[in-house]
Formats: structure tokens, C-alpha cells, sequence
């Protein structure tokens, strides 16, 4: 098994994104705007509102929006942290207005699940919170082992084996009629030599009317004698 990384985005109007809220009034609030991702960001002019996040990943990133300096405001600065680690400051210096810039980056993270802290530090300016990128390692099947699941033996060889089995077979059946044909040669062979060697044929015949054998001439001859 191998590692791939995968990159989710997750919207800032995400439930499991706890923005922080006051007893009275609020904190942050939601606004459609068309070139934010999935046209929604939220924002807070508030100093010391937060929001919380936890996820599972090995990095997680921040973007956001920044708008332009026309209004004379100042611009946002915010703070972030993911878990116990330190936190890092984001103050831009760009007087023009952005869509989906990326305020915060963690580097990489240990394996399991994480959260992510965000503080604004700036009173009355504009901080802007689009969407987050979460980095997770997927494990996935090697090449070779996909490989080997997926490959079939080709047509050519599995017609030799077959030719090869019909060949073995055909082999076999004719050294048994071979082994046959030996054993009764060799048998009628065995019963042909009981016979005494030069004994005449038998030669006795016998008539339709059963009557005796005839005698040959030489036997005829020794009886006038």
C-alpha cells in the first residue's frame, strides 16, 4: 500500500467551524460575494473574534479575501495556530483588492486529528474568511499489486496447455495398445513352441457320418506284410 495525498476544500460556511459569538450582537457574519469559493465568506471587524476548526490532515491552509484601500481602512491582521504549536502572524502590505488569498499555511502535520485556531488582532478592518484546503494521505494499492490482480493469462498459452494434455494423453493410450499387443504376441509365441518340433500336423479326419478315420496306404501296406 501506498500513500497519495488528497485536497478538500471545505467552504467557511462549514458547521464544524465554530465562529466565536458574543452574549449580545455578533462577531462575524455571512455575505454572498460572487468570487468568493461557493460564493460565500465570512467576516469580522471585531478585535479578538475567533474561529475554531478541527479536522484531519496533514496540512491545512487558509484563504481568504482582502479588500482594497479606496474607504482609508486599515488593513486586517490576524493570528494563527493549529493545536499547541506556535502561532503566525498574517499582516499584508497590498493596497488592492484579492480574491481567495491564502493568509495561512501549517507545513506538514503528524498523522490523526488536528485543530485550528484563528484570532483576529486588528479593530474595524476588514477580515475576510473564504475556505480552507485540508491535505489528507489516502492509502492506495501499489501498481504491481493492481498488476498482478488484473492480469489474465493470454489465449496462446492456454491453448498450448490444452494441446500439450491432448498430446500426453494420446501418448499414453498408445504405449498401452503397444503393451497389448506385445503381451499377445508374446503369449501366442509361448503356445505355439509347446509343440514337439518336426511332429506332422494332425491330418485325422472324420466323415459327415461319423465313421471311423481311414487308414493311410503305408498302414494298409503294413498289415499284408
Amino acid at each position: 500500500m501506498t500513500e497519495s495525498p488528497r485536497v478538500l476544500l471545505i467552504d467557511d460556511s462549514e458547521p464544524a467551524i465554530a465562529y466565536s459569538q458574543p452574549e449580545e450582537g455578533h462577531h462575524w457574519t455571512q455575505h454572498i460575494i460572487e468570487a468568493s469559493y461557493n460564493r460565500t465568506a465570512h467576516l469580522t471587524r471585531t478585535r479578538g473574534a475567533s474561529a475554531r476548526f478541527k479536522f484531519e490532515g496533514s496540512n491545512i491552509a487558509v484563504h481568504g479575501r482582502l479588500d482594497s484601500d479606496g474607504r482609508g481602512l486599515s488593513l486586517p491582521v490576524s493570528r494563527y495556530s493549529v493545536d499547541d504549536g506556535p502561532s503566525m502572524l498574517y499582516a499584508p502590505t497590498l493596497r488592492t483588492e484579492q480574491q481567495q488569498v491564502a493568509f495561512f499555511s501549517s507545513g506538514a502535520l503528524g498523522p490523526g486529528n488536528h485543530t485550528l485556531f484563528i484570532v483576529n488582532e486588528s479593530e474595524g478592518a476588514f477580515l475576510w474568511i473564504d475556505f480552507f484546503m485540508i491535505t489528507q494521505n489516502v492509502q492506495s494499492p501499489t501498481s504491481a499489486s493492481s498488476s498482478v490482480l488484473c492480469q489474465k493469462p493470454p489465449l496462446a498459452s492456454i491453448g498450448i496447455e490444452i494441446a500439450g494434455g491432448l498430446l500426453a494423453s494420446l501418448g499414453f493410450y498408445v504405449l498401452l495398445v503397444c503393451a497389448y499387443c506385445w503381451s499377445r504376441r508374446r503369449s501366442q509365441q509361448k503356445h505355439g513352441s509347446s509343440r514337439p518340433r518336426g511332429a506332422p500336423p494332425d491330418v485325422t479326419t472324420y466323415s459327415d457320418d461319423n465313421t471311423p478315420p481311414m487308414r493311410s496306404n503305408s498302414a494298409l501296406e503294413s498289415l499284408h506284410r
